[in-house]
This record gives C-alpha cells, structure tokens and sequence, in this order.
C-alpha cells in the first residue's frame, strides 16, 4: 500500500511537470503558429470571464481595449503596443506607435511586459504589472507588448516565453526576468528601483 502511494505521488508529479513542459513549449512556438482568428477567440473568452475575482483586472482592460477597438473602428494590432499611465484616479491605455523610438527618447527608465491575452501566467502577472504603473507612475514608463500582434518586438528582445518583463534604462536592457510568481511585484520592485538607482 505505502509503494502504491509512492508510485502515485511520483506519477502526478510526473504529470504536473511535464504539463508545465507543455507549456513553455507552446509558449515558444505559439507566436508564429496563431492566427488572428484564434486570437480573437481567446479575446472574446477572456473578456466573457470578466467577473472572476482573480482577472478581474486584466479581463477589464481587455474589455476597454476591445470597446475601443470597436468604436474607433482600429483593429486589434493597433493597440499591440501600449503605455499603462496613471493619470491619478485610473490606469490610461496610451498607444505607442514607434516602439523603438519610444525606448530610445524615454526619459526615464522603462519596463515592458510582453504578454499575450491567452496566457495564464500573463492575466495572472497583469494586477502586479498595474500595481507598479501606479507606485511608479512619473518614475518609469509601463509598456505592455502584446506578442500576437507585436512579435517582432519579442523577437528584438529575445522573447522565447511569456510573461517576459524588460527593464530598460537610456534605450537599452539591464535586466529582464521571465515567468510568473508569487513575488513578482517584489522580484520586479528590486529591478525598478536599482535603476533608479
């Protein structure tokens, strides 16, 4: 009896991991294999989940993103790339449309979440991302890359999983971290604030 509970134990172990695996693995060659028909799919999902606790953040920006998509007749790649600002009383989607140029002319220093709207991890990271673009605001630029419509940027970058988090400083990377966690608000404070210096 007590093998048999060793050997099931080990077995979803096997099987937690391996689905992880699959995962990163479908992470890795995702960007290149979806169509824009799938990911409108996984856009109408989320914004349909909209009421649960835990996305509650992420599936609302998605919904606003995609209302203003609709009423401004943009497509979905039109807000690929995009700014979080805090404008004091609610976080402001602002479409960034030079990326590079953008990095190159900041001020101060930048962190880019590379995401995608199907991505666990990525709605999960997503109120931790927000959080920062308010403790931060005026202090760093939050820019959030959407890896279906923006792959090319992840592709400069070296994106091969997401959530992907780049801290960059005078148009250039310092640091980046990929995954999500627990302690990513802490792990991503660190990185925020030893630029800052």
């Amino acid at each position: 009896m007590k093998r048999l509970i060793i050997l099931l134990t080990v077995l979803i172990l096997v099987a937690t991991t391996l689905t992880g695996c699959l995962g990163v693995v479908f992470d890795l060659f995702s960007d290149q294999e979806r169509t824009t028909a799938s990911t409108t799919a996984a856009n109408q999902t989320t914004m349909s989940s909209a009421s649960t606790a835990t996305t509650s953040t992420t599936a609302s920006s998605s919904t606003t993103v995609a209302t203003t998509t609709a009423s401004t007749t943009k497509s979905p790649s039109d807000e690929a790339v995009y700014e979080l600002a805090w404008n004091g009383k609610a976080l402001e989607h602002q479409t960034i449309d030079n990326f590079q140029t953008f990095i190159a002319d900041s001020q101060i220093p930048v962190l880019v979440d590379f995401w995608a709207v199907w991505c666990g991890p990525c709605t999960a990271s997503a109120p931790v991302i927000d959080q920062l673009a308010k403790s931060y605001a005026g202090k760093i630029h939050v820019v959030k890359v959407n890896t279906d419509y923006a792959g090319d940027i992840g592709n400069d970058f070296n994106v091969t999983g997401i959530p992907h988090f780049v801290v960059i400083k005078d148009g250039k990377q310092v640091d980046s971290v990929t995954g999500y966690s627990e302690e990513l608000e802490t792990i991503l404070s660190e990185k925020i604030d030893a630029v800052l210096g």
